[in-house]
């Protein structure tokens, strides 16, 4: 009997019907659950890919410790995919992330370290720069918000998921918007099979509170972000998100975080005005519980 590493469970999450939470009968609402993956989001696929590539490219060598900056999921990620192919972790998070990461980081053995608020992500992306720039033999820096590999792993592996899952059926995808990896990736994965596939994207609104997502008018343009591969965007609250959120639980059984509430939300309000189709909806994570 043959048994693999949990680095061989990184993908593959699954595709459900949510069939009372879809508006319109006159489509197919999908939930692509990447909540399913090791640590219990979509970033597992990026941080391995990111390492992966490193270690063939020579960046990364044998006894350096990785380092990145995150506001959560991917250092989580990094951290456990580090554990798992014994590399260190060093993060840099802002000090107003929510403590549950830094928490879930640290339990995989990663080295955490608190940058001031005011400075925002700007200021623990700089420190982890600094520090990978100081001591180059040491420290691989990734960058996930700059390193293509965040959207190539999921042209490579979350796009042809889906394409496969939905026998080449899927007219319409809608994903929250973040650090852009997921989005781009996906998007530029369906539409090399497909052109015609509509991208929906979920972009939440100034002043919002949801973890992991970003509004270009607050905080810039993600680095990866590419407005042609994005046919439209809604705008979704904090309030929206937290609803859907709820209503995922409670009305198909799924936990999932608050940025799959707001991709839920944009989901169910662009289905309802639309003839036909099968939509699927990424929801990038599940929910964490203090």
């Amino acid at each position: 009997m043959e048994f693999s590493s949990i680095l061989n469970f990184i993908g593959s999450t699954p595709l459900v019907l949510l069939e009372r939470l879809n508006p319109n009968p006159s489509t197919t609402l999908l939930a692509k659950v990447e909540g399913m993956n090791p640590t219990g989001s979509a970033k597992d696929r990026v941080a391995l890919n990111m390492v992966r590539h490193a270690e063939e490219s020579g960046q990364l060598l044998p006894g350096q410790t990785l380092v990145d900056a995150t506001c959560g999921s991917a250092g989580v990620s990094l951290a456990m995919v580090g554990a798992c192919l014994g590399y260190p972790a060093r993060i840099f998070m802002p000090e107003s992330a929510n403590p549950w990461y830094k928490t879930a980081m640290e339990t995989y053995g990663a080295q955490v370290t608190l940058t001031p608020a005011q400075f925002g992500m700007d200021g623990a992306l700089a420190q982890a720069a600094h520090l990978a720039e100081k001591y180059p033999a040491r420290y691989c820096y990734l960058n996930q918000h700059q390193n293509p590999e965040n959207p190539m792993a999921h042209f490579d592996t979350t796009a042809q998921e889906l394409w496969q899952q939905t026998a080449g059926e899927i007219t319409h995808l809608v994903a929250p918007v973040g650090t852009s990896g997921t989005l781009m990736g996906i998007s530029a994965g369906l539409k090399a099979k497909n052109p015609a596939i509509e991208i929906v994207e979920a972009h939440p609104v100034p002043g919002h509170t949801i973890p992991g997502l970003c509004n270009f008018q607050e905080e810039g343009e993600p680095y990866s972000y590419a407005a042609q591969l994005v046919d439209k965007r809604i705008m979704v609250d904090t309030q929206q998100a937290l609803q859907a959120q709820t209503s995922l639980s409670v009305k198909e059984g799924i936990s999932a975080g608050l940025s799959s509430g707001a991709a839920l939300a944009a989901a169910i309000s662009f289905c309802k005005n639309l003839d036909q189709g099968t939509v699927v909806v990424v929801l990038p994570s599940r929910r964490q519980l203090m």
